[in-house]
């Protein structure tokens, strides 16, 4: 029996499913016009499409997953109806995607947004071990993961100004990078300097890049944010005197 176009399902309601799903091929082979005919919010498996679905929706996936959650390549909108808690790794690149706020609450390793259409990272868990959101259009930080393993790649993305970076990251756990690059970064970037566990940022202004770079080896091995305040001013006036005034300020 064909339904026709399925609309997604408001809480509550089960109109829109024909039954409920008792594997992940089955869920799988049940979407019909981009959206689910079974019922999965209960099922409890490993959860992994990639591309070639035509996905729209993600109500009726499980609540929780066992491991890595696929969805990339599809043409989904609103991450609503997705698995709340993902052990593995958390893929919804190359979507349609304009907010992140209705994602996953807790992923283990790896979230990977890239290739959608996001303006900032509003919706992120609070812990991640490494934030992937190339090629969106991203214009702040504010929102990322205040706990960050490795790393945050932010690639090809709208950002001019790391303003209260220090505010949104609170610190890496080890051999923390941020990569930039790709983004017309202009003014701000002291705030780096002030992240514990921050060892390496990557940007398009290779003078800029190096000054930060130097610092971030001095800074590695301080605790104290009065310690880090003070070889802050210093690096500020290094790059007052290279003329980089916008960059510097705080």
């Amino acid at each position: 029996m064909k339904l026709g176009n399925i609309k997604p399902l408001v809480e509550g309601a089960k109109s829109s499913f024909r039954g409920t799903a008792s594997s992940k091929e089955e869920l799988i082979a049940s979407i019909e016009n981009g959206y689910f005919t079974l019922d999965g919010r209960k099922m409890k498996d490993n959860v992994c499409f990639y591309g070639g679905k035509g996905l729209k929706s993600l109500i009726g996936m499980p609540e929780k997953a066992r491991g890595n959650v696929f969805v990339g390549n599809n043409e989904i909108a609103d991450l609503e109806g997705c698995p709340k808690e993902v052990p593995d790794s958390f893929r919804c690149s190359n979507n349609k995607l304009t907010s992140i706020k209705n994602g996953p609450t807790s992923v283990g390793m790896a979230y990977i947004c890239s290739h959608n259409l996001l303006t900032d990272l509003r919706g992120c868990p609070e812990t991640v071990n490494n934030l992937i959101a190339d090629s969106n259009q991203i214009t702040t930080l504010e929102g990322c993961p205040r706990f960050i393993q490795n790393e945050l790649q932010v690639t090809n993305n709208k950002i001019t100004s790391l303003h209260g970076i220090d505010s949104f990251i609170k610190m890496f756990s080890s051999k923390g990078t941020i990569d930039l690059t790709g983004n017309p970064v202009k003014e701000c970037v002291l705030g780096v300097l002030l992240i514990p566990g921050l060892l390496v940022i990557r940007m398009d202004n290779n003078k800029v890049e190096s000054i930060l770079n130097e610092y971030l080896q001095k800074v590695k091995h301080l605790d104290s944010r009065k310690e880090r305040n003070k070889l802050l001013m210093e690096c500020q006036s290094i790059m007052l005197d290279a003329g980089l005034d916008d960059f510097a300020q705080l």
